[in-house]
């Protein structure tokens, strides 16, 4: 036999070895919308960041240039507005109802 490579059976083993390969690897591939999926959420993620690095190169200027005692200045009024909003006939009729969906769900209190 000038082939060589010793035993008999040719290529019949080797096909069969190579179709259970293949059944094995169809068992175990990913789905292809879980890999859909997956691109989807990477694309959304990529989006998210490049929108956020924009957001920051645009305003990194204004916030080099502008003293501390404005952003002290702002951050306080704010809260202010925040706390007057809170305390309101809004802000209580808000916070109580709040406080009763969170009972009724099971939650902390």
């Amino acid at each position: 036999d000038k082939r060589g490579g010793g035993g008999g059976g040719g290529g019949s083993g080797s096909r069969q070895q190579k179709q259970t390969v293949n059944k094995i690897h169809e068992s175990y591939e990913t789905s292809p919308f879980a890999v859909w999926f997956d691109l989807i959420l990477k694309l959304l993620g990529s989006a998210v960041a490049t929108a956020g690095l924009a957001a920051a190169v645009a305003l990194y200027p204004l916030y080099s240039l502008t003293p501390a005692a404005v952003f002290d200045g702002l951050s306080k009024g704010l809260f202010n507005v925040g706390y007057l909003i809170y305390m309101s006939a809004l802000g209580r009729w808000l916070h109580l109802r709040l406080v009763r969906s969170r009972r009724g769900a099971g939650g902390p209190p």
